[in-house]
């Protein structure tokens, strides 16, 4: 029980790092993403969308709190791993580079995906 606790012990470097991926992802990465891909929508938050508007009637999907702390929970527990694996910053640099670069990939075979249904 002590592992995990000193574990989930929040320190300003987790935090830091949770908010600095929570922002990233959410607000720049991801919507740029799907941004990049001519969608009709722009979501706010990675992995559940928080808010998102876009050419739909008026707001695509509507403010979610249970959105948003799902997300912060899901960015503290990756900071949390981060931190304890004790990784360097290029391994950790490398590591984001591609995370988003498969983030793209998915994003975009989801959409090639979505084409070659409506044909």
């Amino acid at each position: 029980m002590k592992k995990v606790k000193s574990f989930l012990f929040p320190t300003l470097k987790k935090v830091f790092i949770a908010a600095f991926l929570f922002y990233s992802f959410g607000w720049i990465i991801w919507p740029s993403i799907v941004a990049s891909l001519m969608t009709d929508w722009y979501p706010s938050g990675f992995p559940l969308a928080i808010h998102a508007i876009g050419l739909c009637i008026d707001i695509c999907l509507e403010f979610s709190w249970l959105a948003l702390i799902v997300d912060i929970i899901f960015w503290y527990l990756i900071s949390a791993t981060i931190v304890r694996a004790k990784t360097s910053a290029w391994r950790l640099l490398a590591y984001f580079v591609i995370t988003i670069f498969g983030l793209w990939l998915v994003a975009f075979i989801m959409t090639l995906f979505s084409i070659s249904l409506i044909f």
